[in-house]
């Protein structure tokens, strides 16, 4: 807190750059949630989720040269031909402009692609599949997770609010923010079991007596909207 009380505290006359708490407080947090040796991968940086440019691709033939959202921080679980996101996040200095309000709106859209890309992989149409979205306004964090409800219906769930403590005196809700981030590690980590499960299944079933086996759709695929 001594070294980084410059971010914690709103000072007007001091120029402070979003990537200075993206990179010196959340991703110091993200890195601790999710190791580098673990299922998930922490991404940050602006880039991109491939199957996201797929998707616009496929809206837009005719384009010559679409490509997604560059998004701040991604979750990744990698595979051998790719990476599937499970989780999303925006950084921004404050909250009282409008790149607050279009980061709401990206992330809301790729916890989409996310989730659509969960159901196109994930050939048990019981499998719950989720996304979760991180919005960060300076030292103040929001996280919402995002679900395929019904047939193209995706809902967003509040799960928690929350600000780096600047003062011990401000330490008291940290074991609730503490809670949920490691409910966060949790629910993400379930959904990238599932992604890695699936994968082999897949692969031992194609290898199966040198025979190519046509794969088995989800079900949930008809509740995808394509938009």
């Amino acid at each position: 807190m001594d070294n980084y009380c410059h971010l914690l505290h709103h000072n007007e006359k001091k120029t402070i750059r979003e990537n200075e708490y993206l990179r010196l407080i959340w991703s110091y947090i993200l890195e601790q949630l999710f190791r580098p040796k673990g299922i998930i991968r922490v991404v940050t940086g602006e880039s991109e989720n491939a199957y996201s440019t797929e998707i616009k691709k496929e809206q837009y033939p005719e384009a010559k040269s679409l490509r997604g959202f560059k998004i701040d921080i991604r979750l990744v679980v990698e595979v051998e031909d790719g990476e599937n996101d499970v989780a999303v996040g925006e950084c921004a200095k404050n909250n009282d402009d409008n790149k607050a309000i279009n980061d709401n709106g990206k992330l809301l859209r790729e916890c989409k692609d996310n989730i659509d890309g969960l159901v196109y992989n994930l050939r048990n149409a019981d499998d719950e599949v989720m996304s979760y979205m991180i919005q960060i306004t300076g030292p103040s964090c929001v996280l919402s997770t995002i679900h395929l409800a019904v047939n193209g219906l995706y809902i967003s769930k509040h799960r928690h609010t929350f600000n780096i403590p600047h003062s011990f005196d401000n330490l008291s809700s940290l074991s609730d923010t503490l809670s949920h981030l490691l409910t966060m590690k949790r629910e993400l980590q379930l959904v990238a079991d599932k992604v890695i499960k699936e994968r082999k299944k897949t692969h031992t079933a194609e290898d199966s007596f040198n025979r190519h086996k046509m794969p088995i759709m989800n079900d949930k695929l008809s509740c995808i909207c394509y938009i």
